[in-house]
């Protein structure tokens, strides 16, 4: 832990943790720095924006990184999008970006506003997102000499945003207000860790700050990173929705559990960013994936992979020796059908044919109905509490324990475990 970092943490809390995590830090971390959009800034001019094009290719430097900037399509009169430059601290002909390069003279951009919604993206994502709407709060990759910095970027607007503005305003206001927590209001039973990791980032990730999360090959079978935000870390600590980043971070936390036992060569874990319903590809991209996942297991390895069709999470085990597919389901505890479980059948089918295994039966589902039941639509990303009993189990015996619909359920102290170990890695391993 930096010594910066540590004097931001609150003496009394400092002192109150007590750390009981594995030795060895499984992921690195480096800062990004970025700009938080000026919610109160008022669209004061709407005529065109005139640009010095050479001046404008010199200072795309360092120094712009995290800054706020105007986006272009077309003519560089014709900004579509408010964004943020991100760096990720790798030459820009070696970046991927949704596991395509980055491409030479391209930068990558967060978009945090449209202004021109229907806008084609100059580069979609995988068909899925292709406007500018669609990719909001999305990193894409859009020409350097598309991309506008100016001192005075709030002040000149296009027409279009001077109606939008007063209407997002509200919105933007409710999210600052919702990232800069009261840590008074937080409820006294709430794990000291919790409080250390939000008081943290409420320091430390102000204005747009985030951290970037580097993962470890052995972890999810590739190497990878993942962005946390103030918002993520603040959804967690007060029970609202879980980001697929704070999930990757569990996992890896949990694959240290694993080094501990001696079983990571009996459970793996599958990158949320390369299934989800959102971003990930169209099926085929993700069957793949799956196949690539299941071709760099071990022998005899089951894989869990947490994901999340729009609006909830599930868990899915994946024991491709044995064709078997275990489903859980925290919301309805039935068996999924549909797009999912295409996907998954067809990554396992990929993945025999790839091993050329001969005369495979068809994959059986088997549903594991007896799962503590989730009780709210926001709760479901706690119940990675799936994943630490799976990990926990030397037998892995959890289907035998779920397999019969039952009345089990997690209270809040069950959560907490999983909140507090979430927690205590992040300060250990971040802070």
């Amino acid at each position: 832990m930096s010594l910066c970092a540590i004097q931001r943490i609150p003496t009394t809390v400092r002192k109150s943790l007590e750390l009981e995590l594995h030795e060895e830090p499984v992921e690195n971390v480096s800062p990004i720095n970025e700009k938080k959009l000026d919610a109160t800034a008022k669209a004061e001019q709407n005529g065109p924006i005139l640009v010095d094009l050479e001046k404008q290719k010199a200072e795309v430097q360092p120094q712009t990184i995290g800054k706020e900037c105007q986006l272009a399509s077309g003519s560089i009169n014709n900004v579509v999008a408010i964004a943020k430059i991100i760096e990720v601290n790798d030459e820009s002909n070696s970046q991927l970006i949704h596991g395509v390069p980055l491409g030479e003279g391209n930068k990558r951009v967060l978009i945090v506003r449209s202004l021109v919604d229907e806008a084609k993206l100059p580069f979609p994502i995988k068909d899925e997102i292709v406007t500018v709407r669609d990719a909001i709060g999305t990193y894409v990759a859009w020409p350097e000499n598309m991309i506008i910095f100016s001192t005075e970027c709030e002040k000149e607007l296009p027409a279009k945003s001077k109606g939008l503005k007063k209407r997002k305003r509200t919105e933007e206001n409710d999210d600052d207000d919702e990232e800069d927590l009261d840590m008074t209001s937080l409820p006294p039973t709430i794990p000291p860790s919790l409080k250390a990791v939000c008081s943290w980032a409420k320091e430390t990730l102000r204005n747009g700050n985030t951290i970037v999360c580097n993962f470890d090959e052995k972890i999810f079978g590739h190497a990878s990173k993942t962005f946390v935000s103030k918002h993520d870390i603040n959804n967690f600590v007060t029970m609202k929705e879980v980001s697929g980043s704070c999930i990757c971070i569990y996992m890896s936390y949990l694959y240290g559990v694993l080094k501990k036992s001696k079983m990571v060569d009996m459970v793996g874990f599958m990158d949320t960013t390369d299934i989800g319903s959102i971003g990930c590809g169209n099926p085929i991209v993700r069957s793949r994936a799956i196949a690539d996942r299941l071709k760099r297991a071990k022998r005899g390895q089951i894989l869990l992979l947490p994901y999340n069709s729009g609006c909830l999470w599930m868990l899915t085990v994946i024991n491709a020796e044995e064709d078997l597919v275990y489903f859980m389901d925290p919301l309805k505890r039935r068996l999924v059908t549909g797009e999912w479980k295409d996907i998954v059948d067809n990554g396992i089918k990929i993945h025999n044919a790839q091993v050329k295994r001969q005369g495979r039966k068809a994959t059986t589902w088997k549903n594991c109905a007896g799962i503590p039941e989730q009780k709210t639509d926001k709760d479901c990303g706690y119940f990675i509490r799936y994943m630490k009993e799976i990990v926990e189990d030397k037998n892995l015996d959890f289907f035998s324990k779920w397999e019969r619909r039952g009345k089990a359920a997690y209270t809040q102290q069950d959560i907490d475990v999983v909140r507090n170990e979430w927690a205590k890695f992040v300060v250990k391993t971040y802070m």
